[in-house]
């Protein structure tokens, strides 16, 4: 006997929730830089990084690089950024 798929799919409403935001600019920010690893990922932050701090007032640039390409960032390395910057851009490279 067939089976009968709904292809209507989930039928509850989904909702998520927003990041807080704290700040209304990024002048005077602590910016984290997150390299992947990968080949050029440290070119693309390192620019994008100068970027902010020439045309945002970005104060500081905090750099960390993952220990591998296939491994997650360290809970603890996380939980120091954390407390170090005010947000984080994450890059890949190739």
């Amino acid at each position: 006997m067939p089976n009968l798929v709904d292809p209507i799919g989930q039928t509850g409403l989904v909702t998520k929730a927003k990041a807080p935001r704290v700040r209304r600019s990024l002048h005077g920010a602590r910016v984290c830089l997150i390299d992947n690893g990968k080949k050029n990922a440290d070119l693309l932050l390192r620019n994008s990084g100068e970027i902010l701090q020439e045309q945002q007032g970005v104060a500081e640039l905090i750099t960390y690089r993952k220990q591998s390409i296939s491994v997650p960032v360290d809970p603890a390395a996380i939980s120091e950024l954390r407390k170090r910057c005010d947000f984080a851009v994450a890059a890949i490279g190739d």
